[in-house]
């Protein structure tokens, strides 16, 4: 509506990638191969990174480098809470 050349299907993607996801974890639960796990602090601060890069990018999406370091600290915090 706007003029904008936008490719069609756009959405199908991360429908597919949600549907695999949600199919690998409905398989793990029949199973029973899920197992909680125990946070440790570094993985708190990891979640709080995560929250807060999103926050940064959201807040401020006009400002390319500022949205870019909220990508860069929510990665950051992605990888404290998976790898440590």
């Amino acid at each position: 509506m706007s003029g904008e050349n936008r490719r069609f299907g756009g959405w199908l993607l991360p429908v597919i990638v949600v549907a695999v996801g949600a199919y690998f974890l409905l398989n793990a639960m029949r199973q029973g191969t899920l197992t909680a796990v125990s946070l440790k602090p570094v993985n708190y601060v990891g979640l709080a990174l995560m929250a807060a890069g999103l926050v940064g990018v959201v807040a401020l999406r006009k400002r390319d480098l500022w949205k870019l370091a909220g990508v860069l600290v929510c990665g950051v915090g992605a990888i404290m809470v998976i790898c440590l």
